[in-house]
């Protein structure tokens, strides 16, 4: 060793340099791409960062959104969909669509009428009673009405200020949680 003219001596010297510099950028590069690719494939990945969604997603949770699923088709109550509001994104479950009247009693959501099996919601407080009482108001159709899980402390279309959300301002519906600070990896969220 340490001749160098022969071939094995010459890669042997290249050794340390590839194992300290080429492996790491190596591995940048396909993650990158690896983003890249998930987004031309239809999909991104979105941290959380909030907790209006819990329990059923957590503040720091990362997750996976299907950019494609509303190209020929709308949100549907139950959907958690991503959109963009005043430039920020958000994330949020559909409870009305437009053409439905939604009202809330006591805290209790009622959509034409009937009211909404929800086992997913929290109450953790004393939310404002802006977020627990409003009267029959009717989704206008292109709208949605979208709501957090955590229903004493989410920023929502029970809000006036918030108000529906159009339906053009979707950007993707939430599939799976794929990192969790509650090592609830895999969580379906369809």
């Amino acid at each position: 060793m340490g001749c160098t003219t022969c071939v094995e001596c010459r890669l042997y010297t290249w050794s340390p340099l590839v194992a300290f510099f080429l492996i790491p950028l190596a591995l940048m590069i396909s993650f990158v791409h690896g983003n890249w690719l998930l987004r031309v494939a239809g999909f991104q990945i979105f941290d959380v960062p909030s907790t209006g969604m819990q329990p059923t997603v957590l503040n720091g949770d990362r997750i996976l959104i299907d950019l494609r699923q509303y190209r020929d088709a709308k949100p549907k109550p139950h959907d958690i969909v991503i959109f963009r509001k005043d430039g920020w994104f958000f994330i949020k479950r559909v409870v009305a669509v437009g053409g439905d009247t939604i009202e809330s009693k006591d805290g209790v959501l009622f959509v034409n009428g009937h009211q909404l099996e929800e086992p997913y919601v929290q109450h953790v407080g004393n939310p404002p009673p802006e977020l627990r009482e409003f009267g029959n108001t009717q989704i206008p159709q292109g709208e949605l009405f979208v709501v957090g899980d955590n229903r004493d402390v989410s920023r929502d279309s029970r809000l006036p200020d918030f108000g529906p959300v159009g339906e053009q301002s979707v950007t993707g519906k939430a599939l799976y949680v794929l990192r969790s600070t509650s090592k609830r990896y895999g969580t379906d969220l369809r």
